[in-house]
């Protein structure tokens, strides 16, 4: 979240139109101090974290003004709910690269993009150029990660599949 932050107020610097928001942001004083010490109230969102049921509930409600999300996790992590959330509901996602299971979620460029995201001046350099990308693209890329989510996350498709595997294992 930190490098988040910190990567978003130097990409402001050459796009002044971009915004922010951040699910939770308010419970994490830190997150609210380096928003107010950047200068980036204008620009950033904090909105308070709704418990699990809700948030799926209002989830389409909660990311209607967001064009792309951020999961800049800076630890390996095998699998990402909120990576396949955000793509079902027709979001690209913004993930670290070579961060394990989310890079296998996103195909880079195509649904999503891969960023450096220990780099702070590398992830600001790509928020920035993300932000270049028209609208209509980024809208395209957001029915193609709820396209490929479907495919590869289809509940019928993975119970047959466990199914088939347990049978070969079996054998």
């Amino acid at each position: 979240m930190f490098n988040l932050l910190e990567a978003f107020a130097i990409a402001l610097k050459n796009n002044n139109n971009l915004r922010l928001k951040v699910l939770g942001g308010p419970e994490s004083k830190q997150v609210v101090e380096i928003v107010k010490d950047l200068e980036l109230t204008k620009h950033v969102i904090l909105t308070e974290r709704v418990p699990y049921e809700e948030y799926v509930k209002k989830m389409r409600e909660i990311l209607s003004d967001v064009d792309v999300v951020v999961v800049p996790s800076l630890i390996i992590e095998t699998w990402g709910r909120v990576v396949t959330e955000s793509m079902l509901s027709g979001r690209p996602v913004l993930v670290t690269k070579g961060n394990g299971g989310l890079v296998e979620q996103v195909t880079d460029g195509v649904d999503g993009f891969h960023v450096n995201t220990y780099g702070v001046k590398e992830f600001a350099e790509a928020l920035y150029k993300i932000s270049l990308i028209p609208r209509e693209e980024i809208k395209k890329m957001g029915e193609k990660a709820r396209a490929n989510a479907l495919a590869k996350y289809n509940p019928d498709k993975i119970i047959n599949d466990i199914i088939e595997m347990y049978k070969e294992l079996s054998e």
